[in-house]
Parts: structure tokens; sequence; C-alpha cells
């Protein structure tokens, strides 16, 4: 009864999560190719690639969900691998978009309209995205290295000839590299993406107060400041769930 009720609450958690997901996809990616839209282009990649990193996240619970209902691994070790990374990514693709999310911001408000340009190109998120996610994969390597399908025999009737198996998806490196494996998440993923965001959120406002002289550049500023700030509370808020999401499963 219990694990039937885990179940659906992650049945029902999921669909929110894919219908949420495909709805910004569906609101955002149109965007990407509007040549009147003042949001950065970049900004946009970067939210198109959070609501993908998420919908995989989301394809990979969907293993764990299948093994609740079961109650054994019925699928294959690359799988299990699979499942184990997706879950790992929510705990660093999240972070570190929101970090890119946060300096385009800054940049684009704070510094020279070379480095706005460059910031604000679709090319260079892309490059960043794609260097982003090959550094997660470089920290993530215990889990491809250490995870495996573990079987476990129990309750064997000798008479009868009988045993139950149990097939378990599992991540059992040695106590150091595990130790470790945690310290480098914690700060990579916690640690430097909050204290990126609150230093470039905070130089913002010093920022437009300096510039206030100008009247025409200082409207300009703060127009570009208020759409970046509802970007932040997004980000923010998307943040804030994806920990309590690994608060949960930890």
């Amino acid at each position: 009864g219990y694990r039937r009720w885990v179940a659906f609450a992650y049945m029902g958690v999921n669909a929110i999560g894919f219908a949420a997901n495909f709805w910004v996809l569906y609101t955002v990616a149109p965007l990407l190719f509007s040549a009147t839209v003042k949001v950065p282009k970049s900004i946009l990649f970067y939210i198109i690639t959070l609501c993908i990193s998420d919908l995989m996240i989301m394809t990979g619970m969907l293993f764990l969900i299948i093994d609740i209902v079961v109650g054994t691994w019925k699928f294959s070790t690359f799988s299990c691998v699979a499942y184990l990374v997706f879950e790992a990514m929510n705990k660093f693709v999240a972070p570190v978009i929101v970090v890119l999310i946060s300096r385009t911001c800054y940049v684009t408000v704070c510094l020279d309209p070379k480095s706005r340009r460059v910031a604000a190109s679709l090319k260079y998120a892309i490059a960043q995205v794609i260097a982003s996610m090959a550094l997660v994969m470089i920290m993530l390597w215990p889990l491809f290295a250490y995870s495996q399908v573990s079987t476990l025999y129990f309750n064997a009737n000798i008479t009868l000839r009988t045993v139950n198996v149990l097939r378990k998806c599992t991540f059992m490196p040695p106590s150091e590299i595990e130790l470790g494996f945690g310290i480098v998440s914690c700060i990579a993923s916690y640690a430097i993406p909050l204290g990126g965001m609150i230093y470039w959120y905070v130089s913002v406002p010093f920022f437009l107060k300096r510039h206030a002289g100008s009247s025409l550049t200082s409207n300009k500023y703060v127009s570009l400041f208020f759409i970046t700030y509802n970007l932040k509370n997004y980000c923010y808020f998307y943040y804030c769930c994806c920990f309590a999401f690994c608060f949960l499963n930890s």
C-alpha cells in the first residue's frame, strides 16, 4: 500500500513537471527565432536548455517509478547508469544554467556594448552550455565507474528449491570517492552558483545607482534590469525547487 502511494505521488509530480516544461518550451522556443524580442537570445536558449534538462531528469524518474511499482529493477545496467546520471544532473545542470543566466543579466546591464553583444549571442550561449555540460559529465565520472545492478537473494527454501531474487540499481563507490564526490557536488552545485548569483545581482542595483545621472542611459538600463529581474525570479524559484527535490531524494 505504501509503495503504491509513493508511486502515485511521483507520477503526479512527473505529470505536472512534464506539462509545465512543455508549456515553457512552447512559449519560449518561438521567441528564439523572433527578430523583435527584447530578451537576449542567450537567456532564451538557457531557459530552453533548463527545460530539456528537466525533461531528461523526469524521464529518468520513470525508471524509479517502475522500480517502486514492480519492487525490483527490471532494466539493464546501461539503463541503471543512465537513470543515476539523470538524477545526479538535477544537482548540477539547474544551478549551472541559473549561473549562466545570472551572469548574462549582469553583463547586459552593467558592462560595455561589445560585452553585451557577446553575452547576448546565441552562438556564445551554445558554446557555454556545451562546455558546462562537459564539465558536469567529468564531475559525474564516479557514476559511470561505480554504478551497477546488484542482485540480492533471500528467503531461500531448500525443500521447495525456491529463492526470491531482488535486483536494485545502486551506486557503490569506495568510501573515500563517495565522500569526495559529495563534497564536490555540494561546492559545485550550490556554494559556487549561490555566490555567483548573489554577487552579480547585488552588483546591478549599485551600477544603476551610479549611472542614474543620465536619464536616457538610465531608462535603457532600468528597462533591461526589469526584464532580467523577472527572469531572475523565475530562476530563483526553479533553483529552490531543485534544492528541495534533491533534499527529499537524498
